[in-house]
């Protein structure tokens, strides 16, 4: 694609965002693209801009990173497509904060089990060293994440449970359900990672 053919299709996704996000500006801050995928996980991008228009419109173009290609797949949210992505600005801010910004949003996002699409801690310098530290602080991995959901989740069944409730097998009684409830039994016995 030449620079002609570039700022053409640059100009007609910069519309669309407009559609989409119609408080977007050319100034620059940090955005949000989100949305609920066919298993009712929170997906979001978090990303920082000189240019707010120009910085999402180009992930349209490109299929460079994960939301470029993860746009390409789902489109934009509309009725017709519920699972699709939406647009949002998070902050507009001056140029010196962005960094600083972007960390604390992916973050934020992190610590609430949502599926973040970002694959460094944010921010534009030491780029490798940030993979690095969001790996040894395990903020990379969506399945860690999952599993700290799934542990915290347990942890409360349990203790509703032992405080508040009993269960048993519902009449009658037959060789599935015994073993399902075996199994519910031994998903909520504590373990040494509790």
């Amino acid at each position: 694609m030449d620079n002609k053919q570039r700022f053409a299709m640059l100009n007609k996704y910069k519309e669309l965002v407009k559609k989409i996000c119609p408080n977007i500006s050319n100034k620059s801050g940090i955005y949000l693209f989100y949305r609920k995928n066919e298993s009712n996980e929170f997906c979001v991008y978090v990303g920082q801009a000189k240019n707010l228009l120009e910085r999402t419109a180009s992930h349209f173009i490109s299929r460079k990173t994960h939301i470029d290609k993860s746009l390409y797949v789902h489109k934009i949210y509309s009725e017709e497509n519920p699972f699709g992505w939406k647009l949002k600005v998070l902050k507009e801010c001056p140029f010196n904060e962005l960094d600083r910004l972007e960390q604390s949003y992916i973050e934020y996002y992190v610590k609430w089990f949502c599926r973040v699409y970002n694959v460094t801690g944010g921010g534009q310098k030491n780029k490798k060293q940030d993979i690095n530290k969001r790996q040894q602080t395990k903020l990379k991995s969506y399945k860690n994440g999952k599993n700290i959901a799934d542990k915290k989740t347990k942890s409360y069944i349990r203790e509703i449970f032992n405080k508040y409730l009993y269960f048993d097998i519902k009449p009658p009684a037959n060789k599935i359900k015994q073993r399902k409830f075996e199994e519910f039994k031994k998903y909520l016995e504590k373990t040494d990672e509790d």
